[in-house]
C-alpha cells in the first residue's frame, strides 16, 4: 500500500512539473513575441518569421484577432508559404471569433465565392452580421455577394440556353424541310 502511494506521488510530482513547464514555456513564448515583432518581420520581408510569430500569438486569449487574421492572410495569398485554403480558413475563423472584423469579412468572401469551399448561406450570415454591427464593408460584401450570385446564376441559365439553341435551330430546319417537301408535292 505504501509503495502504491509512493508511485502515485511520483506520478503526481512529474505531472505537476511537466504541466508547469509547458505552461511556463507558453507564457514565456507569449512574452517573447509580440504583434509588433511580427509586423516588423513582415515589413522587413522576413515572411517565414512573421508567419511563425503571427501563428503562435494567435492562440493566446488576449490576442485581439489581428495576428490570426495575418496568419490567415499569409496562407490565403501564399506569402512565404504555399497557398493553403484550409489553414487560411482556420486562422480567419479564429480571427472572426476574437471579434476582428476583417477576419469575418475574409471568411465571407471565401465562403461566398470560393472555388473549393462554398457556403453562400454562411457567407450571407457573416456579411449581415458585420452590416448590422455598423461595419460598412459588411454591407458592401452582402450587396456584392448578391450580385455575384445573380450573375453566376444568369451565366448558368445562359449556358443552358446556349446548349438548347442548336437543338431549336435543328428542329426549325427540319420543320422547314418538311414544309418544302410538302409544298413540292
Amino acid at each position: 500500500m505504501i509503495a502504491k502511494i509512493g508511485e502515485l506521488l511520483i506520478i503526481i510530482f512529474f505531472a505537476f512539473f511537466f504541466v508547469r513547464g509547458v505552461v511556463c514555456e507558453d507564457a514565456s513564448l507569449h512574452h517573447r513575441y509580440s504583434l509588433r515583432d511580427a509586423d516588423q518581420a513582415y515589413t522587413a520581408g522576413d515572411y517565414a518569421k512573421a508567419l511563425d510569430i503571427y501563428s503562435k500569438i494567435c492562440h493566446f486569449e488576449d490576442s485581439k484577432g489581428k495576428s490570426c487574421f495575418m496568419a490567415g492572410y499569409f496562407y490565403s495569398q501564399g506569402i512565404g508559404v504555399s497557398r493553403d485554403i484550409i489553414k487560411s480558413l482556420y486562422f480567419f475563423e479564429k480571427s472572426c471569433e476574437k471579434g476582428y472584423l476583417y477576419g469575418c469579412l475574409e471568411l465571407g468572401w471565401i465562403y461566398g465565392v470560393g472555388i473549393k469551399i462554398r457556403d453562400e448561406k454562411y457567407a450571407k450570415y457573416l456579411f449581415e452580421k458585420l452590416c448590422k454591427e455598423g461595419y460598412e464593408e459588411g454591407c458592401k460584401g452582402l450587396s456584392k455577394l448578391k450580385s455575384y450570385l445573380i450573375r453566376e446564376n444568369a451565366e448558368k441559365i445562359g449556358n443552358i440556353l446556349l446548349d438548347l439553341i442548336p437543338i431549336k435551330k435543328g428542329i426549325k430546319l427540319i420543320k422547314s424541310g418538311i414544309k418544302i417537301i410538302e409544298n413540292s408535292k
